[in-house]
């Protein structure tokens, strides 16, 4: 998460404190991207590290289903009287 939460801050530094106008580039611009850039990144890792945890202990995001959302189901392992 590291990295977005500084694009973050680079960008908000650049986008409200900085008032240089360098010729070929708008300092404010490339703020506001960096700062819509590190926003998006903080958001993906959040939401990828949730759901990478809720897989881990065996329950889906949505409760005890499979990715391909059909329903897990328990078996019995009781032999068949027609096998030897």
């Amino acid at each position: 998460m590291t990295p977005g939460i500084t694009l973050v801050v680079v960008g908000a530094i650049l986008a409200f404190a900085v008032r240089a106008d360098p010729s070929g580039i708008d300092v404010q611009t490339v703020g506001w991207i960096l700062l819509i850039t590190g926003v998006c990144l903080i958001v993906y890792e959040v939401r990828t590290n949730r759901l990478g945890k809720d897989d881990k202990q065996g329950q889906g995001p949505t409760g005890p289903y499979t990715p391909g959302g059909r329903a897990r189901t328990v078996r019995d392992a009781k032999p068949d009287k027609d096998r030897p």
